[in-house]
């Protein structure tokens, strides 16, 4: 049995991770027609933006699992997290397109990280029925950070240049990996 700290911050830490990732994964949505006018896209390289996003998101998530399995999930999730964050800080530098796919590449791997360790926190922290209630907040949270994310980006530019507001989002991910790092439940 796991004590009642432990069970909160895993749940804490799990449910931020899920928040921000997915935050992240939406924002793309609200900057996919602003790089489209600020590099003269069409709609098949916006497409494939997405495209690499979501992809490299996709093909990590099983590598993820065995770095955490080797190195600890603590670290390679707290390192995933710093890397999604980053991407949006390299995004927001980039003056070109092959920049600005390398950045979401870069994201997509950090993003990699957040469902197959977060979602496996739960799992470690929680059993019988109370893992179905944990595991509901998680996914909640995922959702929260959908809608959250990409509104704070919407404002943020309201009163910042779109490259500013990346960076700052981004950045956002950064500290956040040291509080998962820091916080994580060893189990």
């Amino acid at each position: 049995a796991h004590r009642k700290g432990d069970e909160r911050r895993a749940v804490g830490i799990a449910c931020g991770a899920h928040a921000l990732h997915d935050g992240y994964t939406d924002l793309i949505y609200v900057m996919l027609p602003i790089w489209q006018s600020e590099f003269g896209l069409g709609f098949a390289a916006l497409g494939l933006m997405k495209t690499v996003f979501s992809g490299a998101l996709a093909a990590f998530q099983i590598p993820s699992g065995f770095l955490a399995e080797r190195f600890g999930a603590p670290i390679i999730l707290a390192l995933g997290t710093a890397l999604a964050g980053l991407g949006y800080c390299l995004a927001g530098l980039s003056n070109g397109v092959v920049l600005l796919v390398a950045a979401l590449f870069v994201g997509g791997l950090g993003a990699s990280t957040q469902h197959p360790l977060a979602s496996t926190l739960i799992a470690h922290a929680f059993s019988g029925a109370r893992s179905r209630t944990a595991l509901g907040t998680y996914n909640f949270a995922g959702d929260i950070g959908k809608m959250t994310l990409p509104a704070a980006a919407s404002l943020l530019m309201i009163v910042l240049p779109w490259r500013e507001a990346l960076a700052l989002l981004g950045g956002i991910g950064v500290l956040a990996a040291v509080v998962i790092y820091v916080a994580m439940p060893r189990f």
